[in-house]
C-alpha cells in the first residue's frame, strides 16, 4: 500500500520492478544550528574569567534569541560588548571586557539598590544568569542589594523551582523569593538574608541547567 508522507511525498514500493535496484542514496551537506546552551555557558564563563583591562573573545556562537538575551543581561553586569565580524560558519563572534575587572550589580534608574535582569523567554539565560545574580548579592557590600529576574508572559510559566533550590543550597545569606502568580516561576527577587534554607530536591528530577548555573561558580 502507498504511504503518503505528505501531500507532495507518496512512497509505493509496488512501482519497484521485481529485481530492479534502487540507486545510490542523494548525496549532500547539512549544516545543523549550533547549541545556544553551549553558547551561553561559554559566556558566562568569558565573563566570570574577566580579569582588569583584560579581554575575553568567544567564537563561533550560535546567533540566536538566547545569545542576544544573555549578552544583554551581561551588559547589565558591566560587561562591555563587542561584536565581530562573523566565522567562516556564519557563527557569531565577540569580545567582552569587564572595564571595573569583575561583575558587578547594577541599579536600576528608578532604585538605589534594585537591579532588574529581563530574561524575556530565554531558558538558558534564566538558568545560567541567576545564580551569577545570587552569587553578587551574597559577595555584595550593600546589605540592601536587590535583583529581581523577570521574563515575558511565556516565561512566567515555566517552572523554575529546582533552579531555586540549587541556589538556596549553593549561597548561604542569600533569600529568594518567588513574585509572580504562577507558584514556582518567575518573576524572582534576591536579596540578602541570614538563614540558609536547605529544601528537599528530588535527584534526577531536574534539567541539567539548573545545577549547571551553580556549578560554573
Amino acid at each position: 500500500m502507498p504511504q503518503v508522507l505528505s501531500s507532495a511525498v507518496t512512497i509505493d514500493p509496488s512501482a519497484l520492478k521485481s529485481g530492479q535496484k534502487l540507486g545510490p542514496p542523494p548525496g549532500g551537506v547539512v549544516e545543523l544550528p549550533g547549541s545556544k546552551s553551549i553558547s551561553n555557558r561559554a559566556l558566562v564563563l568569558a565573563a566570570l574569567a574577566e580579569k582588569p583591562q583584560g579581554t575575553c573573545r568567544v567564537l563561533n556562537l550560535t546567533p540566536s534569541e538566547d545569545i542576544r538575551v544573555m549578552l544583554a543581561a551581561l551588559a547589565k553586569l558591566g560587561v562591555d560588548v563587542k561584536y565581530l565580524a562573523e566565522g567562516p560558519d556564519s557563527g557569531l563572534n565577540v569580545e567582552l571586557e569587564c572595564p571595573e575587572g569583575a561583575l558587578a550589580l547594577r541599579p536600576d534608574a528608578s532604585s538605589a539598590s534594585v537591579t532588574t535582569v529581563w530574561v524575556e523567554n530565554a531558558g538558558t539565560v534564566a538558568r545560567f544568569i541567576t545564580p551569577v545574580l545570587a552569587y553578587l548579592v551574597a559577595t555584595s557590600k550593600d546589605l540592601s542589594a536587590a535583583v529581581v529576574v523577570d521574563g515575558n508572559e511565556r516565561m512566567r510559566v515555566r517552572p523554575v523551582r529546582d533552579l531555586v533550590d540549587c541556589i538556596q543550597r549553593a549561597f548561604e545569606g542569600v533569600k529568594v523569593e518567588y513574585q509572580g502568580n504562577t507558584p514556582g516561576c518567575l518573576p524572582l527577587r534576591i536579596t540578602k538574608s541570614r538563614k540558609r534554607s536547605v529544601p528537599d530536591v528530588s535527584e534526577g528530577q531536574a534539567s541539567s541547567g539548573f545545577p549547571c548555573g551553580t556549578v560554573e561558580l
